[in-house]
Formats: structure tokens, sequence, C-alpha cells
């Protein structure tokens, strides 16, 4: 499932969290803005999804997101569209949960590494891209 009745083929190379990312931040530009769950979910999953995409995840990304697309669905929202935008995300984490906490916990470790004056600058000049 991934969302309003599509259908994505990719290969073993796309990043699933950049792909996942990609259409979360569609939807939250869509929303309407009329009903609270659909407004602020959306944007709140793009929102990490963003972070999680560009270097500053954290391991427990994954559940914070299933937690944040649960609540959507269920008749909350005046259309359906609250519920197809949460779809995405539950489907994804759902399959892939593995590739958001991995990506989660490296940016956690290369963080700490950092802060203990670990890592290089080149560590974290590719984190930002």
């Amino acid at each position: 499932m991934s969302g309003s009745s599509a259908i994505i083929v990719v290969d073993d190379t796309v990043d699933i969290v950049g792909a996942l990312a990609n259409l979360s931040e569609f939807y939250a530009h869509e929303s309407c803005g009329q009903c609270t769950p659909c407004r602020e979910g959306s944007l709140w999953m793009s929102k990490t999804l963003h972070r999680l995409s560009h270097g500053q995840g954290r391991k427990g990304d994954a559940d914070y997101l299933l937690k944040i697309a649960d609540n959507i669905p269920g008749g909350r929202t005046i259309c359906a569209f609250g519920e197809a935008c949460s779809w995405p995300v539950q489907s994804f984490v759902a399959k892939f949960k593995d590739e958001f906490v991995a990506k989660g916990a490296e940016d956690e470790a290369r963080r700490a590494r950092q802060s203990a004056g670990l890592g290089g600058e080149k560590e974290t000049a590719e984190a930002q891209h």
C-alpha cells in the first residue's frame, strides 16, 4: 500500500527513507489544513522524515512515525486525504522498519562520535547531503 491507490516500483538501490520523505512532503503540502489530524499529522510526518533523511534521525523515529500515522485515520478527518497520507507511512515502516531503525541508529552514533570529538569533518559534510 502506498497512499491512495498507487503502486511504486523501485529497485534495491532506492533509499526507502528518502522515497517516503518525498511522498510525505507531497501530502503535507497538499493538505487543505481544515482538520487538525491531517494538517498536523502530515506535517509532523514530513518533518520527521526530512530530519531522518538529512542525517538527524533517531532510533525511535520508525515508532514515532507509526504513532503519528495511526492517529490520523479512523473517522478523525473530514475527507479521505488524512487516511491517504497515513497509509504510505504505515506501509513503508511495516515493510522496511529495519531500514528506518538502522538509519536513525547510524545518525545517533555519528552524532555521539562527533560530540566526543571522534567524528571527522568529512563525515559531517556527507551527512548533510
